[in-house]
């Protein structure tokens, strides 16, 4: 019996790792990748990728979901932040690019999410406290995924995206 070797990389070219041995070792080490990185990952097993476009099909790799995310306020710092944690514990923000806020200052009207060029983020607590009171009116709360929001996501009505 042969042992298949898998691997895992970030979706977009980029490998990981490879050639861990059977198949529920490798779910695992994939599974604590994602966690590390707050983001998914792929596996696969690059002996079933050949053998599948040998016969000209498709192969699909596993998308294993991260069981925490990655606060992703570095999109508004610059600086990749370092918090990794349960997803409860962040909220979404919609944030308009500096670059963008000109012609809407100009219009009048900060314009209709997605079409605006706004942000949306998923961020945790102290982030976006901190994103908010740098960037007033530019950044606001839409979604919240705390307990005292009754869990999970809830549409919570901000002004950020609704045309005037």
């Amino acid at each position: 019996m042969t042992t298949t070797n898998y691997s895992i990389d970030t979706g977009d070219g980029n490998q990981l790792t490879a050639g861990i041995q059977g198949y529920d070792a490798a779910r695992r080490a994939a599974q604590q990748i994602a966690n590390d990185l707050g983001e998914t990952v792929y596996l696969y097993a690059p002996s079933e990728v050949a053998e599948a476009e040998e016969r000209g099909e498709e192969h699909e790799s596993e998308a294993i979901e991260a069981e925490t995310v990655r606060c992703e306020c570095g999109a508004w710092s610059g600086c990749r932040c370092s918090w990794v944690g349960n997803v409860g514990e962040t909220v979404v923000v919609e944030w308009m690019p500096p670059h963008l806020r000109g012609s809407h200052s100009a219009a009048g009207n900060r314009g209709v999410y997605p079409h605006n060029g706004a942000r949306r983020l998923t961020v945790e607590r102290s982030c976006a406290d901190a994103m908010i009171a740098d960037e007033g009116e530019w950044c606001e709360i839409v979604e919240s995924t705390t307990p005292e929001a009754g869990g999970g996501l809830t549409g919570v009505a901000t002004d950020l995206g609704e045309g005037a």
